[in-house]
């Protein structure tokens, strides 16, 4: 399954990786790729992709392989930390430009959920 760049959009993005991860599957043998998916559609096209990963997931309390659910506890997470985000890399944006970027800032999440936020 090719995607392209006119297939994803914010509205769209979510349904775009589950279809990917199914595509994955039946080539590979039925497992589920949601978490490949998600980090290869993110590699290729950064932003609205969010990365499905089993610890943020338990971080976010959602059921596995509800990728719809996870986005919508992870988008509610990082709406309440936006702001504190977006103040901590102000301060490396001196240094590090791609500090500025929106796609870094929404990664910033996914490292203090690792961390157990």
């Amino acid at each position: 399954m090719a995607v392209k760049g006119r297939d994803v959009t914010a509205d769209t993005f979510v349904a775009v990786t589950t279809d990917f991860a199914q595509a994955v599957a039946r080539h590979y043998g039925g497992h589920s790729f949601l978490s490949l998916a998600s980090k290869l559609l993110w590699l290729r096209f950064r932003d609205p992709f969010v990365i499905y990963d089993s610890i943020v997931l338990s971080a976010l309390g959602t059921r596995v392989a509800d990728y719809p659910g996870y986005v919508v506890a992870w988008n509610e997470r990082y709406a309440r930390h936006e702001a504190a985000i977006a103040r901590a890399c102000a301060g490396l944006s001196d240094s590090h430009q791609v500090a500025n970027e929106e796609w870094f800032r929404r990664r910033v999440l996914d490292v203090m959920l690792l961390g157990g936020d």
